[in-house]
């Protein structure tokens, strides 16, 4: 139980990965555009944020994905193609409205993954349990910011789209929930949760 829940505690860092990966290279990334791109610098600025955009529209109807086709299924396909999605301007020379689209991409995969990490959480635990895990999850995020931030920056170092790499850590993520993770059985119902104060 406590490899299980290790492994869907990490899988929301895809929310800080997203944006904090490339925010220390962003003055890299546009002047690579811009050479090329008058708008680079609106442009990447975008691309950086759409992600975020995305899960606000997507999450809802990744939660009718969820129930149709299984929780550790949608996250075991969301986190692999997020971090092949992620990793794949390190490896293709794209233009920066290719980026724009891959980032948009980049966000419907974030959506999925968190949102099945979050609800195996809810199927798995009740009452405190569930509290505790789902605080767990917000310190993970918030902690895992100190990580990303010098990692982008160090592989900013190195190249405009080196940080690019860094999303690849999240393949390891699809056999670690296949491995580890079991679809929870649907549950007629839930022990009440008490009066609402």
């Amino acid at each position: 139980a406590g490899d299980q829940i290790m492994v869907i505690v990490a899988m929301v860092v895809v929310t800080v990965a997203a944006a904090v990966l490339l925010a220390p290279a962003m003055p890299i990334i546009v002047a690579h555009y811009a050479a090329t791109d008058p708008g680079a610098e609106a442009k990447a600025l975008f691309a950086l944020s759409v992600p975020a955009l995305m899960v606000a529209l997507c999450s809802s109807f990744v939660g009718s994905l969820l129930d149709r086709f299984g929780r550790k299924k949608v996250l075991v396909v969301s986190v692999f193609a997020y971090g092949v999605i992620g990793m794949a301007p390190a490896l293709i020379d794209m233009s920066l409205n290719a980026l724009i689209v891959q980032r948009i991409v980049l966000g419907a995969l974030e959506a999925a993954t968190m949102t099945s990490s979050t609800t195996l959480i809810g199927d798995y635990f009740y009452g405190k349990s569930r509290q505790k895990w789902l605080i767990m999850q917000t310190v993970f995020v918030s902690l895992s910011g100190i990580f990303f931030v010098p990692l982008g920056g160090a592989l900013g170092e190195i190249a405009w789209n080196a940080p690019f790499y860094a999303y690849g850590l999240f393949i390891l993520g699809a056999p670690a929930a296949m491995l580890l993770l079991h679809e929870p059985s649907k549950h007629a119902h839930e022990p009440p949760a008490g009066q609402f104060p």
